[in-house]
Parts: C-alpha cells; structure tokens; sequence
C-alpha cells in the first residue's frame, strides 16, 4: 500500500471535488478538522481517503433529518451519543462510530 501525506488544505480539496460526493467547502475544511483534531487526541497518524470519508459521512438538514433517518434519535444529545456529528452552518455531518 502507497501512503501519501497531504497538506490539509490539499486534502479539502480532494474533498470539494470528489466525484463520490459534493461536500460543500464548509463542510470538506469541518471534515479535515475532525480528522486533524482525531490524530492530535490519540497522537497517531490518521490515514484518511476522500472516498471512504464519502462513503462513511453523510450530510443531513438538521436534527429533523436525523430523527426521519434512525428511530433512536430524539435530540441531539442521543444523536451524539450514538454517532460521530459535525455541526456546520447548514447541515450537520454524521458518521457511525468505528
């Protein structure tokens, strides 16, 4: 396997223009601090692939949308409780946790 280390702001734009997704830049620079921030608390590399993060992360309206999309959800404690969030302006960003 070839690893290759990238500059954040490269990997923001990998993200911005991936064809298996269409992050918005707020959301793809929300992205890469998530995983930055990730690496700093374990103080471990992170290996990071645009598409895996298009595949794992999916973008909802608000907490509405989540509520529709798993039963279990009721506010945005249980949601954090249950799934990876990020909050950006006008959506939020949830992942299952690994």
């Amino acid at each position: 396997m070839l690893i290759k280390e990238i500059k954040p702001n490269m990997l923001v734009d990998q993200l911005i223009n991936n064809d298996y997704s269409n992050w918005t830049s707020e959301e793809a620079h929300e992205l890469v601090d998530f995983y930055t921030e990730l690496s700093n608390d374990t103080y471990e590399d992170v290996l990071v692939d645009p598409d895996v993060i298009g595949l794992t992360w999916f973008r909802l309206r608000d907490l509405k949308d989540a509520r529709t999309c798993y039963d279990d959800i009721t506010d945005m404690e249980s949601l954090r409780n249950n799934m990876n969030v990020i909050e950006c302006s006008k959506s939020l960003l949830v992942s299952e946790f690994e």
